[in-house]
């Protein structure tokens, strides 16, 4: 009879590199389906055109400046 060698071969690689694509895959398709960010539309956006006029300059006095009146 004719000796025939079998050996073990190692662990195969390409089903841990499909599972691992599958799994990143069904974490981006969850993370965009449960997405609670809200995006701006141009609704929520407010433009302002108009120049907005400069504060009036007061001068401003301090009751404790010192001045003896």
């Amino acid at each position: 009879m004719a000796d025939i060698n079998v050996e073990r071969r190692g662990p195969r690689i390409w089903p841990w590199i499909i599972g691992l694509i599958i799994l990143v895959l069904l974490i981006w398709i969850i993370t965009v389906v449960v997405d609670t960010r809200e995006e701006p539309t141009s609704e929520t956006i407010e433009v302002i055109t108009e120049p907005v006029a400069p504060a009036a300059e007061t001068p401003v006095t301090r009751p404790d400046s010192g001045q003896q009146e």
